[in-house]
């Protein structure tokens, strides 16, 4: 040859797959006029290299003189469909070649390898059939990378999907070809499905296609676009059936891989091949991807995508209707998303996916309007638009919370409950992030308490003493606990008086003892925060959440509580609190609301599902 054979593999074929060495014999024996094509591999394990071995032999009109004068030159070929170095990718796996050629009762030899250099023997003989053989011996790699590149089914299925186009147009033509692919092994392994096995491949096999063809102008102004393709259902889809999306250039295939093509509905054998005079030469010399810049590529998956979405959508009606059932669900289940879902795939949508897309437009519109110098009246509507569905977002967390505290609430376990209002031995202040709305649920109670400055959970009452203070010096306190503390009105460094809630939690099944027990904590909480700081505090809630059954609910009203409209129960009374045993007649009022869990949960679910309603009919608008 002209050129160094070793340093042009490495060049034009850096890092080949082992089935393009079949797919290069295959595709000269078919140029050869071949109608039988035999592929036969030696193999034991994926490690014993020294036995592997492959013969690929045909009966195509063989190494005539012109023939071999186009061998032995590289990049010298007259079709234009051809690249003229696809053999050199035997020299990446092989280390040689061995070929017998036999053509007017001539047989003609020669080693291909690096070092070839054009010459070959040549021997008058008695054989009348014309055609080659080539041995492959040597093999260059540590190990074969996988049973799938000796098994003849697989093999099978890479071949029809490389040559589809040009074994279609063999079929159309009445041509005849059959290709064999057979393996003998001694160390099967039927665990991988690597079996002595025999395959082939009839052009009669091949289903009939249809054609639909367009224009695009975003990828060409001239060039006609055609989609041959076919939709058969099957009853029991085979081992050796196929789908096939495939772009076909130089009369082979580059497996096109779209945007939702994992999604193909089940039960179908479905091929799309696309061919374009636009796209002839449009490969790399390995035939493995296409020669066109990045952006056009993705452009031409977007058309790609788009029609053969249209003719599946035409052929198999079902799947529009089970994408449009999975959009309304994840508007359902996700409403601050409505009006985000597409439809991803070209065929059955796949929920994540979708859910991810959704997620993305959501967050560019996010990233525009924050990102806005200044907002015009179409951007702050948009932006009112946007607030709207992160205000959703929130909501839609605080009904999983709610769904948790029913769970809490089922066991009956007192710990779980008030963990998922604010773990206990906890401290938040409120730093005036956005994530400070999610680190508890204080929410529960009433919506205004989450404008708070600190929450305490099971904390000691000299820290709550101590941030009501703020650095007015050291207090002091019985040593008690509650529940929940919250300085909510402002921060107690700064405000002349701040706004405190105390909340008491009791268990669901204890008796009445136990549950009146709410109502003296709650009433020892007010003397020690009347003793230490009365002149600190503006105004206290007590909160007593326990279980109202009809005992304790007549105790309540016997004390003068009041029922309050709720779901649930929820009573309020007035409680006194003497300041000075000696000054007993100068009691001071405090109010308290007693509630069962169920108010809780219930009112709290109330107003989440009136925000959401408000806030759809903002989006819908």
């Amino acid at each position: 040859m002209d050129v160094n054979i070793s340093k042009a593999a490495d060049l034009f074929f850096p890092n080949p797959s082992l089935e393009l060495v079949y797919f290069e014999a295959i595709a000269n024996a078919m140029d050869a006029g071949s109608t039988k094509i035999d592929l036969k591999i030696k193999a034991n394990d994926l490690q014993d290299i020294n036995q592997f071995s492959v013969e690929i032999s045909d009966n195509g009109e063989g190494f005539r003189e012109d023939n071999f004068n186009k061998f032995k030159k590289l990049l010298e070929t007259e079709e234009k469909d051809h690249k003229g170095v696809g053999r050199l990718v035997f020299l990446k796996y092989f280390s040689t070649i061995d070929v017998e050629s036999y053509y007017d009762g001539k047989k003609r030899s020669f080693r291909f390898d690096r070092s070839f250099d054009g010459d070959s023997q040549i021997e008058k003989t008695a054989e009348t059939q014309s055609g080659s053989v080539l041995k492959f011996s040597g093999y260059k790699k540590d190990k074969i990378k996988a049973y799938n590149y000796l098994r003849p089914l697989a093999l099978k299925r890479s071949i029809l999907l490389h040559f589809f186009p040009l074994l279609y147009q063999k079929k159309l033509a009445n041509k005849e070809l059959v290709i064999s692919i057979s393996l003998e092994t001694t160390s099967p392994k039927p665990g991988y499905h690597y079996i002595p096995d025999f395959q082939s491949i009839k052009l009669s096999d091949l289903p009939t296609l249809q054609v639909s063809s367009f224009h695009d102008n975003t990828l060409s102004l001239i060039d006609e676009f055609h989609l041959y393709y076919s939709i058969e259902k099957k009853e029991q889809i085979a081992e050796e059936s196929m789908s096939i999306i495939a772009v076909c250039v130089d009369n082979r295939t580059v497996e096109m891989k779209i945007p939702g093509g994992d999604s193909l509905p089940e039960g179908y054998e479905l091929i799309f091949l696309l061919i374009s005079d636009y796209l002839t030469g449009r490969v790399d010399p390995s035939r493995q991807q296409l020669d066109l810049p990045e952006f056009t590529i993705k452009q031409l998956k977007n058309v790609f995508k788009k029609h053969v979405g249209d003719l599946l959508k035409e052929h198999i009606p079902e799947i529009s209707e089970r994408n449009e059932q999975l959009k309304s669900s994840l508007e359902s289940k996700y409403p601050h998303l409505f009006g985000y879902f597409k439809d991803e795939s070209i065929g059955i949508a796949d929920k994540a996916m979708s859910l991810e897309a959704a997620q993305m437009r959501f967050f560019q519109d996010q990233k525009k309007i924050l990102e806005a110098t200044h907002l015009d009246d179409e951007q702050y509507e948009k932006s009112l638009e946007v607030s709207s569905r992160l205000l959703m977002e929130y909501i839609l967390y605080r009904d999983f919370s709610l769904k948790r505290l029913k769970e809490a609430t089922a066991s009956a376990n007192e710990d779980d409950i008030h963990d998922v209002i604010i773990p206990k031995g906890s401290y938040d202040h409120n730093d005036g992030d956005i994530e400070t709305f999610f680190k508890n649920n204080i929410w529960v109670f009433d919506d205004k308490f989450m404008t708070y400055s600190s929450v305490l959970s099971e904390r000691r009452m000299d820290e709550l003493l101590r941030e009501i203070a703020g650095n007015e010096g050291n207090v002091n306190s019985d040593g008690t606990r509650p529940d929940i503390a919250i300085i909510f009105s402002d921060n107690p460094e700064e405000a002349e008086k701040v706004d405190v809630v105390i909340i008491e939690l009791k268990k669901q099944g204890i008796n009445l003892a136990k549950q009146e027990e709410v109502v003296s904590q709650l009433k020892q909480r007010a003397r020690v925060l009347n003793d230490k700081y009365a002149d600190k505090i503006q105004r206290i809630w007590y909160y007593g959440i326990a279980e109202i059954d009809t005992e304790f609910e007549r105790s309540l009203l016997e004390d003068g509580y009041i029922p309050l409209y709720s779901k649930g129960k929820m009573l309020y009374g007035e409680e006194f609190i003497i300041p000075d045993i000696d000054n007993r007649f100068n009691k001071i009022p405090i109010k308290l609301f007693v509630l069962n869990y169920d108010a809780l949960i219930s009112d709290a679910e109330a107003r989440n599902s009136s925000f959401m309603q408000l806030l759809k009919k903002r989006i819908a608008e």
